[in-house]
């Protein structure tokens, strides 16, 4: 492959250009150009406004942090309507087993499971 030594690279215009730079550092508070009464008032209301910040912080945190609690209490009563169900269902298993049901019928109401020679088929 050959290569053009011709090419040359594109360079960016010079900010010079546009037009003549601004420097602003070491300014520090003189470019605001406030007087004493004006400075403490700014200073007063930026120390109002980081305070209302932070206590609009602290509600919101506490806010969060009750209803974290009442998700896992609600969690906690979720799990122990979920464990009792199941013990109502094992109970309900229980009490409708066929043997404890041929049971009860044979001591309360004497009944009982007929033998073959009791049964007569029409």
């Amino acid at each position: 492959m050959i290569s053009n030594t011709q090419i040359r690279p594109y360079r960016y215009p010079c900010a010079q250009a546009s037009g003549p730079k601004i420097h602003l550092a070491g300014l520090g508070l003189r470019f605001f150009n406030l007087s004493g009464q004006q400075r403490a008032a700014v200073l007063v209301l930026a120390a109002f406004a980081c305070s209302v910040g932070l206590l609009s912080s602290f509600s919101i945190h506490a806010k969060a942090n009750t209803v974290q609690a009442a998700i896992i209490q609600i969690q906690q009563h979720n799990t122990a309507l979920y464990d009792e169900n199941i013990r109502l269902l094992s109970a309900r298993a229980q009490l409708s087993s066929k043997e404890r049901i041929s049971k009860i019928a044979g001591t309360r109401l004497q009944l009982f499971e007929p033998r073959a020679d009791q049964v007569q088929r029409m």
